[in-house]
């Protein structure tokens, strides 16, 4: 933000941190003027995310159904970590883990669930679910058990974050 005095006919006199192409938006209040500059192909996709219904594709709709699918599982498992510990605990047995370490899971899985479902942090959301999914590959990998819907949720995990963002199919582009 670029914060500029003014006279009462004077133009203002802005100076910007940041590229000469992007927009600048001004309030004027008294002598002081505002001018905040960003970049407007950011801003509208940032706006049409949370404020403003913008056209959406159907890979984007695709995308943000299989994040909740994938987020009301970790969810589940979060409350049942932290409400029902007796039935937790026999599950913890056979995957030889202690018992002191539901609480903190359940409050683990909450936050990285949170930081997926906001979206400007969504990618990080995306890298820390999976490293919970890979901590619970090896713990039941560990004991001899099929770990198939473990990775299955996985992928739904960074299907949903790649159909939904814009910013990492850019990044990870599909040839044909």
């Amino acid at each position: 933000m670029a914060v500029s005095l003014t006279e009462d006919t004077a133009t203002p006199k802005t100076v910007s941190p940041w590229h000469p192409n992007h927009a600048a938006i001004s309030i004027s209040i008294a002598t002081i003027d505002f001018r905040l500059n960003c970049d407007p192909t950011e801003s509208i996709a940032f706006r049409g995310r949370i404020f403003m219904a913008a056209k959406v594709g159907k890979l984007v709709w695709t995308g943000r159904i299989l994040s909740l699918l994938a987020s009301a599982l970790f969810i589940m498992s979060a409350a049942m970590k932290l409400l029902a510990p007796k039935e937790i605990e026999k599950g913890m047995g056979p995957l030889q883990l202690p018992t002191s370490l539901i609480l903190p899971l359940g409050i683990l899985e909450l936050a990285c669930v949170a930081i997926y479902l906001f979206p400007p942090t969504a990618i990080l959301g995306a890298i820390l679910l999976t490293g919970y999914i890979g901590g619970a590959i090896l713990a039941h990998l560990r004991v001899g058990e099929p770990v198939y819907v473990q990775a299955i949720l996985g992928v739904v995990v960074w299907l949903g974050i790649f159909l939904r963002e814009e910013r990492l199919r850019k990044l990870i582009p599909i040839r044909r």
